[in-house]
């Protein structure tokens, strides 16, 4: 296999991996009225307890924009609350309210060890293998 095929492998694998992570999410959450994007935010928000837009975007990898309006639609479900920032107005942080902590037990993605059974069974030098190349293509694709 030649290096451009090897680099539409790399591509298929991954497009296949957010495509399965994507499916399995919205099978979890279907029952919620919430989408994919919608439950990456609430689970960084239930990760940090609260943060602000900026830290939101660049935690899940979507524009500040993107993620406001994201969370326009959460605070209007009733998910989360917006707080100003005491010091420094224009910082508006993110907080969980009671509704969305009672997903926490209704949906696995909110489990701290959720991710771990992807790998669970895998050697500790295997899921190092993939960690050093996944780590090594995410700084390559800028």
């Amino acid at each position: 296999m030649g290096y451009t095929e090897q680099a539409e492998m790399i591509a298929a694998l991954l497009a296949k991996i957010n495509k399965n992570i994507h499916r399995v999410l919205a099978r979890h959450i279907e029952s919620f009225g919430l989408n994919v994007s919608q439950l990456m935010v609430l689970r960084a928000i239930f990760l940090a307890r609260h943060l602000s837009i900026s830290e939101l975007s660049e935690r899940i990898g979507l524009t500040s924009s993107t993620v406001s309006g994201i969370i326009d639609r959460l605070e209007k479900e009733g998910y989360v609350f917006r707080q100003r920032d005491k010091l420094d107005r224009r910082v508006v942080y993110v907080s969980l309210t009671e509704k969305s902590r009672a997903l926490k037990e209704q949906i696995p993605l909110f489990r701290p060890n959720y991710a771990a059974g992807w790998i669970g069974d895998l050697a500790p030098e295997k899921v190092n293998q993939i960690i050093e190349s996944l780590a090594i293509l995410a700084d390559r694709i800028q």
